[in-house]
């Protein structure tokens, strides 16, 4: 495995399933410019990943647009590559320029789009195949509707729920606040939802700003948890009786929705969320503050019961067979 991060921010779990792991540091500044990519993606060309993947001819996996600098410059033209895709990046940029108002941000959008989709569609040539969940496959094809792609869910790790019955004690949202649109979900939960229910709501942030979490504080009903460990987020996610998705962007909530599936109670997400069906048959689902306000205050009150988790296990075993979907992935390696 070839990594981009720490070495400390990496799960002892995942240090123990494989065989060896590689660390490398990601550019930043002028060293990480490009004329022809996305910094993003120009940012993680660091020449010794190249030597190690050249040192045999086994199929690679490239895990979003981020990791593909050495495919995008024409490597591995004879060799099987994949690449797992969320979406399209310039997506994400496209719903921010539409969201945020006239400034020098919604420049800044709109020319990443557009450096984004310029690279995308030259990069959907150079893949052999590209692994796509099934809520999202036609948005991903409809843009560039030549590539070759399979449909393959996440790695969950669960043979089962663990969601347990009754109630939690807190109504719950978590992201990583380093992604532009998550930091404004939360404000827009603040402002326009927490700012009259009265209800316990916790906000679990990987690098908040300051300004989110001074208006967490704003109210005696609502906190900001920062950076907790994987085993802190277990339990926070446990406590909670309403984890609330509210956004319609699956490559920033997918593990988020997955995790709270699997390990939480009652889910609150948009309407137009883009889950997979059995995902979003396990959902409550609403779309104004109004609709939001109102189903949370109803779902405070409902216990989660055990044919709530009956249903959780029933999409477990249909969408998210770990065994089943490594067989389909080595068939597409292999």
């Amino acid at each position: 495995m070839h990594l981009f991060i720490e070495r400390s921010n990496l799960s002892n779990s995942l240090q123990l399933e494989c065989e060896s792991i590689y660390y490398y540091k990601q550019k930043k500044g002028h060293t990480a410019f490009s004329f022809d990519m996305p910094d993003s993606v120009s940012s993680r060309s660091d020449e010794s990943l190249l030597e190690r993947l050249n040192e045999n001819d086994f199929p690679i996996i490239f895990h979003g647009i981020e990791s593909t600098y050495f495919l995008s410059r024409g490597h591995f033209n004879d060799r099987k590559t994949i690449i797992r895709l969320q979406t399209w990046k310039h997506q994400k940029y496209k719903k921010l320029f539409h969201i945020h108002p006239i400034g020098l941000h919604k420049i800044k959008y709109k020319l990443k789009e557009l450096r984004y989709k310029k690279f995308e569609i030259e990069l959907s040539r150079k893949y052999t195949c590209a692994i796509i969940h099934s809520a999202n496959e036609s948005t991903i094809t409809s843009y560039a509707n030549e590539i070759a792609h399979e449909i393959l869910p996440d790695f969950i790790g669960m043979s089962t729920p663990m969601g347990i019955e009754g109630n939690g004690h807190y109504c719950f949202f978590h992201g990583d606040f380093s992604n532009t649109s998550t930091e404004l979900t939360a404000q827009w939960l603040l402002k326009e939802v927490f700012n009259e229910i009265e209800l316990p709501f916790v906000i679990v942030a990987k690098n908040p700003s300051v300004e989110i979490e001074n208006l967490a504080h704003e109210k005696m009903h609502t906190c900001i948890v920062s950076n907790p460990s994987d085993k802190e987020l277990v339990e926070l996610i446990k406590k909670a009786h309403i984890h609330i998705l509210p956004t319609n962007e699956l490559s920033e909530e997918n593990n988020d929705l997955i995790l709270s599936s699997q390990l939480g109670r009652h889910i609150l997400i948009k309407r137009e969320h883009p889950a997979n069906k059995g995902l979003q048959s396990i959902c409550h689902t609403a779309y104004t503050a109004t609709e939001f306000k109102k189903k949370i205050t109803a779902l405070f009150d409902l216990p989660f019961t055990n044919s709530d988790i009956e249903s959780r296990e029933r999409v477990t075993r249909e969408e998210f067979d770990d065994k089943k979907n490594a067989s389909k992935l080595l068939k597409l390696l292999y």
